[in-house]
């Protein structure tokens, strides 16, 4: 009888014991929850047309809605097991033409007719059908999307906004020390002597850039082409995993959860403060430059799209190439460039 009695009282113990350590661990759990909620809503938002913004909140995870990529969107999955190459392909726009009724007389203008077709493989085309007419799937386009429309009737002017991803640099474990190589001031130099060249007559009035040493080396070297205009700091523009993509990267290494969270919270709260329609108190067409890093520009091309932010992965883009936006009064964003690196001279000075 007391050898049953000892065991269920050292078995009792033991489980005092577990439910001891499993409380503990909870407590501990909880603080850090509490302070990533609390470092988290110190973003400060930089517009000064809105008065006040709400704090970050961290929003519950939600299911992916993107339908799965389409692997054998071309019907080629048979050739799969034998193909191992990849395909590049450039669209080319055509060249500038003479406008004309007659559409025979619509020929290239001396600045278009240097556009040549360059596969030599390509022997003829295949002539156009016109496929009948499908009811269309995609949503609305939403042209409040930035809630600006009570300033769209007495605001005309539109605004424009460069999106730069940094130089080169080198990776570390510290990011004081992810300083840019010199490749990357380099790449730096050339995108900013390629926008003073296509903005000669435009005035940038604003350069905003993210707090890592990169990305600033890169906005100061830009900043250079452009004395005239401001240049702010800003942690909102960090790079951060915001979710996982749709197609997901092959080998990507997913954050916690939290820290997911909290990206995705402060480059929501970047978009909002830094892309709106110009405000009634711009008297002539805005033009800004936002220097950061990848994922920040694909999550604000994505938005900008009004595409889901999932997509996000489909895009690659270089150190130091150019996206470009324009934001018309009535809320209409087109987007002019992805990832442009063609002022870069030489594939020596493309690196990604």
């Amino acid at each position: 009888m007391d050898f049953f009695l000892i065991t269920f009282m050292a078995l009792l113990l033991c489980l005092s014991f577990g439910c001891y350590v499993a409380f503990i661990k909870l407590i501990k759990m909880s603080f850090s929850v509490m302070k990533r909620q609390l470092t988290g809503s110190t973003y400060i938002c930089l517009d000064p047309n809105v008065k006040s913004c709400s704090p970050i909140k961290f929003e519950p995870s939600v299911k992916c809605t993107v339908p799965k990529y389409d692997w054998n969107w071309d019907g080629g999955d048979f050739y799969s097991p034998s193909c191992t190459q990849l395909k590049t392909i450039y669209l080319i726009q055509h060249g500038e033409y003479h406008t004309s009724k007659n559409k025979e007389n619509q020929k290239l203008t001396p600045l278009g007719s240097t556009y040549i077709c360059l596969d030599p493989n390509v022997k003829s085309c295949s002539p156009i059908k016109f496929e009948p007419s499908v009811k269309c799937t995609v949503p609305k386009y939403d042209w409040n999307w930035d809630g600006r429309d009570f300033d769209s009737p007495s605001c005309t002017q539109s605004k424009t906004i460069y999106l730069i991803r940094h130089g080169d640099y080198r990776k570390s474990n510290k990011k004081e020390n992810e300083k840019l190589t010199p490749l990357g001031h380099k790449q730096a130099d050339l995108c900013g002597e390629h926008l003073s060249n296509i903005l000669d007559t435009v005035r940038v009035s604003k350069i905003y850039h993210s707090s890592l040493i990169h990305a600033a080396e890169t906005a100061r070297k830009i900043h250079e082409y452009f004395p005239e205009a401001s240049i702010e700091s800003s942690d909102l523009l960090c790079e951060g995993f915001f979710c996982q993509a749709e197609p997901p990267y092959a080998a990507h290494k997913i954050p916690e959860q939290s820290v997911v969270q909290e990206n995705h919270c402060r480059i929501k709260k970047a978009f909002q403060t830094y892309f709106y329609r110009a405000s009634p108190s711009h008297k002539s067409p805005v033009t800004e430059i936002i220097v950061c890093n990848a994922n920040v520009i694909r999550y604000f091309t994505c938005k900008l799209l009004q595409i889901p932010v999932e997509c996000y992965g489909r895009f690659r883009l270089y150190h130091g190439s150019i996206t470009c936006f324009k934001i018309y009064s009535v809320g209409k964003a087109t987007c002019t460039s992805i990832g442009d690196i063609g002022f870069l001279p030489s594939k020596e000075f493309i690196s990604y």
